[in-house]
């Protein structure tokens, strides 16, 4: 298991979502949520001391409304306390889609369980990172058709882990609108954690004689050739808009 130590205001600004869960807390998380010991847990912490005059079903009714449920919603302590382990599995493992404690609370009252999340593909190593400076969203490669232009790549090691006989893998080296001339992979250089240090290596492309979009796909793979970054399924691509030149002659005259 994993173990992070936060303070009771940082908590609740996560729970509230006034501040958000960090990259590196999101990968301290398992794979896969122990449900059961999590309920154990939730429970545990739910439960009012004896010495009070409060019920479980009151801390979950107050729980509930403070998570944003109707408070017109009566709130059955044990399909709730299941529920809240539903949602905490989403906020971790589907932060996108994870508005779904009313949704997964209504299932667990009629004994029903939520679909299971599959979980966003984590680095190849736990506490690595990388900073790309100019990801594909940020390319403005326009060449014509036939024409060559060079990518350059800066990168940083933002994570906790050296890099060391890393290299940058071409997929799809035989696309049909886009390759990269003269090699298939570039070596990266050893580099130490430092988000001071940009990493630059570059490639020469050829535009084939399609016009549109076009996507030349990399990878950063270990010396065993296995993808660093899985989850990073873009981040490495090289973009490019392929010009007709006789086409763009003609608007240009226009």
């Amino acid at each position: 298991g994993s173990a992070e130590r936060l303070d009771d205001e940082y908590a609740r600004k996560i729970f509230t979502g006034a501040k958000p869960i960090s990259e590196p807390q999101y990968e301290s998380f398992p794979t896969q949520v122990s449900k059961k010991s999590l309920h154990d847990f939730l429970l545990a912490h739910l439960r009012p001391l004896p010495s009070t005059k409060r019920t479980l079903d009151d801390r979950c009714q107050e729980v509930g409304k403070d998570a944003g449920l109707p408070s017109t919603l009566t709130i059955e302590p044990e399909a709730f306390i299941w529920a809240l382990t539903d949602w905490f599995d989403a906020i971790i493992h589907d932060p996108n889609h994870c508005d779904v404690l009313e949704h997964c609370y209504r299932l667990r009252l009629e004994d029903q369980e939520p679909e299971e999340i599959n979980p966003v593909p984590q680095p190849l190593y736990q506490g690595d990172r990388v900073d790309v400076t100019e990801p594909p969203a940020l390319q403005k490669h326009k060449p014509g058709f036939w024409v060559e232009f060079t990518h350059t790549w800066t990168l940083r090691n933002v994570g906790s882990i050296d890099w060391t006989s890393r290299t940058l893998i071409c997929t799809n080296p035989t696309d049909p609108r886009l390759r990269p001339v003269g090699t298939t992979q570039i070596a990266i250089p050893d580099s130490p954690p430092a988000t001071a240090r940009f990493i630059k290596i570059s490639c020469t492309f050829r535009a084939q004689g399609y016009e549109g979009a076009a996507s030349s796909h990399w990878e950063m793979r270990n010396q065993e050739g296995e993808n660093c970054f899985p989850q990073a399924t873009t981040t490495f691509n090289v973009n490019a808009t392929v010009i007709n030149p006789d086409l763009h002659a003609i608007r240009q005259e226009r």
